[in-house]
């Protein structure tokens, strides 16, 4: 007679992991909460997002992966989806955007938040989608074409969203350079201009269309840089 115990041991597995990614999620938020509370915010440019979020037209909020614990604390609620991949950086990532009340889809990652058929079905069934466009992995300040791709079939709206910060921690060793804002540091949010990507694209207008949205970030990236004077 013969016992298998390999499905005990794949749910034991899931469920340690799963665990461990709720506890770390939790202290997070909660630490980002405490953080967020000492910050001097200027989220003016909120409005402006939401005027665009009530809209009819649907769209992907694109922001860069060394920015998102602050943009998180500063637009927690909204009826948005956040994308990320499906590992388990991805998942705390979909378990923190959750905690901050918002909706959250990891896609396996051999089909990224930037392409294929799982992006392509989620993106579709959102009206408003929020992806980190150099993520997972970089490179650092990149968009994917293959987003730009999905924007121009499905008929998306690029809302590019960056923060600015003075003082912050810059944790330079990481791909993202994450930005991380000191406690009672000015914080700044700010929505740079739409792009509305045309249908069809041939390749060479992507590559176009690629460059105009890291333009676009970079472009927000400044006037939050400029609003941290104001």
């Amino acid at each position: 007679m013969r016992f298998d115990f390999a499905p005990a041991r794949h749910t034991a597995s899931q469920f340690w992991r799963g665990l461990a990614l709720d506890a770390a999620s939790l202290i997070i938020e909660l630490v980002l909460r405490a953080w967020c509370v000492t910050w001097r915010k200027d989220v003016r440019q909120l409005e402006r997002l939401d005027v665009l979020l009530a809209g009819d037209k649907p769209i992907i909020i694109a922001f860069w992966h060394g920015k998102y614990f602050p943009i998180f604390a500063l637009g927690e609620g909204r009826a948005v989806t956040v994308l990320s991949a499906e590992s388990f950086r991805g998942e705390m990532v979909a378990r923190i955007a959750r905690r901050f009340g918002y909706r959250a889809a990891t896609i396996s990652s051999h089909d990224t938040p930037s392409g294929g058929r799982a992006a392509h079905v989620l993106l579709s069934n959102s009206k408003v989608s929020a992806i980190a466009v150099d993520g997972p992995l970089g490179p650092h300040h990149r968009v994917r074409p293959n987003l730009i791709a999905l924007a121009s079939e499905l008929r998306l709206m690029i809302v590019p969203v960056s923060v600015a910060s003075q003082p912050k921690v810059i944790l330079r060793k990481r791909w993202d350079q994450r930005e991380l804002p000191l406690p009672f540091a000015k914080v700044t949010l700010s929505v740079g201009e739409p792009l509305h990507i045309p249908f069809p694209l041939g390749s060479r207008e992507i590559a176009d269309w690629t460059k105009a949205a890291e333009k676009a970030l970079i472009a927000a990236d400044v006037a939050g840089k400029t609003l941290l004077d104001q």
